[in-house]
């Protein structure tokens, strides 16, 4: 597996959380023939901020949109290993925790193209296989999304 390593790389990620304390996720295509679970995010653009290239990927992963006033302070701001398309990248990456209704519709029209997303599911932190996960340290982040929120 190649790994892309980049101190330089930005990264905004959102993690919605419902009442009940799940998280979104989505699930794109296997990698390595496993189930493959993220969050959504991407890199920040040069001409944006933080916050504004987390609404933006929210809009853009899963077609609901909210003002950047909707996110509070980042939960975690740091190094973050994860795989896309079997390639381990490692960024520094700014994780906001964000309130959402589990009905609200989702949209895959706005996804780049190669981008796939088969499923979104809401999940309590430690539900799901970390083998299928995006990065190792998903559950700790779900586990940090929904303390963030309720403090």
């Amino acid at each position: 597996m190649t790994i892309v390593s980049n101190s330089t790389s930005k990264t905004a990620r959102v993690i919605p959380v419902d009442a009940d304390g799940r998280v979104m996720l989505l699930r794109g295509e296997p990698q390595n023939g496993r189930d493959h679970w993220f969050t959504v995010g991407g890199a920040i653009n040069p001409d944006e901020l933080p916050n504004q290239a987390a609404v933006r990927e929210l809009r853009e992963e899963t077609g609901i949109e909210v003002e950047s006033a909707a996110l509070r302070e980042p939960f975690y701001v740091g190094p973050h290993a994860f795989v896309y398309n079997e390639q381990q990248y490692e960024t520094t990456a700014h994780f906001y925790a964000l309130a959402m209704d589990p009905t609200t519709p989702v949209s895959f029209a706005g996804l780049e193209p190669g981008e796939v997303v088969e499923e979104v599911a809401w999940r309590h932190p430690g539900e799901f296989n970390v083998n299928d996960a995006s990065t190792p340290a998903l559950g700790d982040l779900m586990s940090l999304a929904v303390r963030h929120l309720a403090g």
